[in-house]
C-alpha cells in the first residue's frame, strides 16, 4: 500500500437507543473512557478517526423517527455502513435499513453491530474493509 491516507465515509445506522453514538465516542476517547451511554443524536455528528493509514469520517445518524427523512441523505458517497442492532422495536427492522442503504450506495460495505459487541468489534470490521481494499487494488 502506498503511504498516501486514505479517506473513507463510514456511517453507523439504526434505530434509537441501539449505541451508535456510544461507539462513536469510544472510537474517539477509547474504550475506558466514562460517557453516559443514551444521548439522543439530533440529525447527524460527524468526527474522524485514523487507523492504520486510512482517514474514517464517522457519520453517527439519529435513530428517531422523526429524523428518517434526513438519513437517506447522509448515505450518499457511505462506503462502510455500520447497522446497529438492539431496539427491535423501533421503527426499522435491521433487513429495512440495510434495504434503504443498499437503494443508494449499491457497492456498500455493510457491517452489523449487536449488544455486546465493542469498539474492538468496529475495528477489525474496519481492518478487514482496508485488507478487502488492499487486495483490489
Amino acid at each position: 500500500m502506498d503511504n498516501q491516507i486514505k479517506e473513507v465515509k463510514v456511517v453507523f445506522v439504526g434505530n434509537a437507543n441501539v449505541g451508535k453514538s456510544y461507539m462513536r465516542k469510544k472510537l474517539l476517547l477509547g474504550p475506558d473512557c466514562g460517557i453516559p451511554k443514551y444521548v439522543a443524536t439530533l440529525g447527524v455528528e460527524v468526527n474522524t478517526i485514523e487507523h492504520n493509514g486510512y482517514t474514517f469520517y464517522i457519520w453517527d445518524t439519529a435513530g428517531q423517527e422523526k429524523y428518517s427523512g434526513l438519513t437517506a441523505g447522509y448515505y450518499i458517497k457511505g462506503k462502510v455502513f455500520f447497522i446497529f442492532h438492539g431496539n427491535e422495536n423501533g421503527f426499522k427492522t435491521p433487513e429495512q435499513w440495510e434495504e434503504g442503504i443498499k437503494r443508494i450506495v449499491a457497492d456498500a460495505v455493510i457491517f452489523h453491530i449487536y449488544e455486546g459487541d465493542d469498539v474492538q468489534d468496529v475495528l477489525n470490521d474496519l481492518d478487514t474493509y482496508i485488507s478487502v481494499c488492499n487486495n483490489n487494488a
